[in-house]
């Protein structure tokens, strides 16, 4: 974290940063997510994650992968292996609840996991949830039972494992919800939000998987993002948790890890802005609580440790995984006036100000923009000039700024879309996806 922010500070062009960790340090994969959103959030940063076995020419590896479009990649006994993701065939899932069974749901006081602990007790006649979170306890309904603690303390952890157990008999299946957000463009993130982000995602799984050890469980499940696959701007520290979980599955066999997207009823809210956004740009949009349980039933039931699942375009979202990097070139000066008139358009077209009371020179913050309206002016000019550093409008606090930023260092291929119809699209389907590895002219992998 501190070495891509000193890089940014410094760097007035763009910036290849190739990590080299062990191939068999499995927790140290997790870095990619860091990684990818450190790329979203500045496209000056080219970045690339390798794993090389021991006794390896390290600088003539790194050599040979300067240049490829990989993010993530790994020698391992000889082959090059790079991340792959292939949809999986699923038919309708019956659930995984036992009539008896005694569940534990991490954070199960969130959104998400109220969802799941509900779906238990309208499923079975006599299962028993005990939800564990920080806060004091809430009202539960029958059935299901509260304990106060941390999941990243190791021997609260183990404590109340051992209650669970005098009391109901036994442990069935586990489902770790807990996590906490606090996020932030990464060159503002500090070590403190790192630690209070890892805190209940990684340092409380591993606190469960000790502590379950020796439960003969029917399935452990953490309960990931889209983020720890892919990155997402302003969410490096999260990313970085969700996918430590993920690459943990090659180190407990008990261990299941879906990267979910948005659930629409799941916690965190999106407007329709928002969510019309993910779907024009990324081809989603937020699960349906049925869809999303489906999806749930059938992750468990196919077999696959590492399951991505995402509601809406699928090409588009597997497309995600491998597009190649766009690049900047200077734009001619001539075309200053013209940035700075289609500017101020997009502008009011975004904030919803009339164009004549815009002044180009006025602090943007004098406008009362939101982080919401950030993200749409961002995606907007974008779409005319290109990848850009998301922080862009923080560090040029003027429209005038702005435009000789871009005037600078960027082309304008278009002008901005000033009001753009709404898509209309109809329901698409939900994907369940497999994450694995793959090699030329061999087959695919199934522990990555």
């Amino acid at each position: 974290q501190l070495l891509i922010q000193s890089l940014l500070e410094r760097a007035s062009g763009p910036i290849r940063l190739q990590v080299a960790i062990p191939e068999d340090d499995v927790a140290l994969f997790g870095l990619s997510a860091m990684l990818r959103t450190a790329q979203l959030e500045d496209p000056r940063l080219h970045t690339q994650l390798v794993g090389l076995e021991v006794g390896m020419d390290l600088q003539a590896l790194l050599d040979v992968e300067h240049g490829q479009a990989d993010a993530l990649l790994c020698y391992r006994a000889g082959p090059r292996l790079v991340m792959d993701v292939e949809p999986v065939q699923s038919a309708p899932a019956l659930h995984p609840w036992r009539t008896h069974g005694v569940y534990l749901i991490t954070g199960g006081c969130g959104g998400l996991g109220r969802l799941l602990a509900e779906d238990i007790l309208r499923q079975t006649a006599d299962a028993r949830v005990i939800v564990a979170g920080r806060s004091s306890k809430p009202e539960l309904p029958a059935r299901m039972a509260y304990r106060q603690m941390d999941v990243s303390d190791g021997a609260a952890v183990q404590a109340c494992l051992a209650q669970i157990r005098a009391e109901y008999g036994a442990l069935h299946g586990v489902l770790h919800c807990a996590g906490v957000l606090r996020d932030g463009f990464l060159r503002n993130q500090t070590a403190q939000n790192l630690h209070e982000v890892l805190a209940p995602k990684a340092h409380g799984l591993l606190n469960l998987q000790r502590a379950c050890a020796g439960d003969p469980l029917d399935f452990l499940v953490a309960f990931s993002s889209l983020s720890g696959a892919l990155g997402n701007v302003g969410q490096a520290n999260y990313a970085l948790a969700n996918a430590f979980m993920d690459h943990a599955v090659a180190e407990d066999v008990r261990l299941v890890s879906i990267n979910w997207p948005l659930w629409r009823d799941g916690g965190m809210k999106i407007d329709q802005a928002t969510e019309q956004a993910l779907q024009e740009r990324f081809g989603q949009r937020a699960l349906h609580s049925a869809d999303g349980l489906q999806a749930f039933y059938a992750a468990l039931a196919g077999g696959n440790r590492r399951v991505l699942v995402a509601a809406g375009e699928v090409d588009k979202v597997r497309g995600l995984f491998f597009a190649a990097p766009r690049g900047q070139v200077p734009v001619p000066p001539v075309a200053a006036q013209n940035t700075l008139a289609a500017l101020k358009a997009l502008f009011a077209a975004c904030t919803k100000f009339p164009l004549a009371q815009i002044d180009a020179h006025e602090p943007l913050q004098s406008y009362g923009i939101d982080s919401i309206m950030v993200t749409r002016l961002n995606q907007k000019l974008e779409e005319s000039f290109g990848a850009l550093p998301k922080t862009l409008l923080y560090e040029h606090r003027t429209l005038t700024a702005l435009a000789d930023y871009l005037n600078a260092h960027h082309v304008a291929r278009a002008v901005p879309k000033v009001e753009p119809q709404p898509r209309v699209a109809a329901q698409e389907p939900v994907a369940i996806i497999g994450i694995s590895g793959r090699y030329p002219q061999a087959p695919t992998l199934d522990d990555y």
